[in-house]
């Protein structure tokens, strides 16, 4: 668990970026948070992570699904339901959709 220092000046805490004052009050962080907590000591942002694993999914090195992959699913996706909405029409063509 992370415990959280208070800075001597009232109730302030002295907190990172995304931690509620009520969680840093208490010391209880999500998981979320204490990954904020760590990334923010280290200089990172929350981003950081997730790209290098992006990347080492596009590389091949990562399991997962590549950025091309998704891509094509997105567009794959968006013309079925294209498809779908022609063929709603053709069989009632008083339709709204």
């Amino acid at each position: 668990m992370i415990t959280v220092k208070r800075t001597g000046q009232g109730d302030a805490c002295n907190t990172h970026a995304g931690v509620g004052q009520k969680q840093a009050r208490t010391g209880q962080l999500s998981r979320r948070g204490r990954e904020e907590a760590v990334l923010g000591r280290s200089g990172m942002n929350a981003e950081t992570p997730r790209n290098w694993i992006r990347q080492q999914v596009d590389e091949g090195q990562h399991d997962g699904i590549s950025t091309e992959a998704a891509s094509e699913i997105r567009e794959l996706k968006r013309r079925n339901r294209e498809l779908e909405g022609s063929m709603m029409q053709k069989r009632d063509p008083h339709s709204r959709r």
